[in-house]
Parts: structure tokens; sequence; C-alpha cells
């Protein structure tokens, strides 16, 4: 099962619980979430294009592969 239709099976409560918690930073691979920090270059700016590639790869994940669904 992929991150996407565990996302699609979820109720209405789980869904807004997942939401209030989820950031597009936890599924990027500059962010350490040990350390509560972004790694990317300085300079570096997420912008709404690079934010939906990486949650679009991320919902096609195995959930086994994510933390955040966890």
């Amino acid at each position: 099962m992929t991150n996407g239709k565990k996302i699609k099976s979820m109720t209405d409560e789980e869904l807004a619980k997942f939401l209030s918690e989820f950031s597009a930073c936890e599924v990027c691979e500059y962010y350490n979430k040990e350390a509560d920090r972004c790694y990317a270059d300085s300079g570096f700016g997420c912008v709404k294009e690079y934010a939906e590639a990486i949650i679009g790869a991320w919902l096609k994940q195995p959930v086994e592969e994510s933390e955040v669904m966890q």
C-alpha cells in the first residue's frame, strides 16, 4: 500500500489528525527530523512546485518506507 492509498482509506478524523501534523519538510531529503533543521544550501527557497514534487513522490512510496505515516 502506498502512502497515497493509506491516506485515501483514512476516516475523516484520522485525516484531520494527519493533516494537522503533516509537513512537506518531513518528506524532503534536506530536512533532518532529529535535528529539526533544514540542511538545504543557503539561499535555497522551498517553492510550491518543489513541495508538490516531493509530496507527489512520497505519496507513491510504500507505507513501510515512511516514518510520517506511522
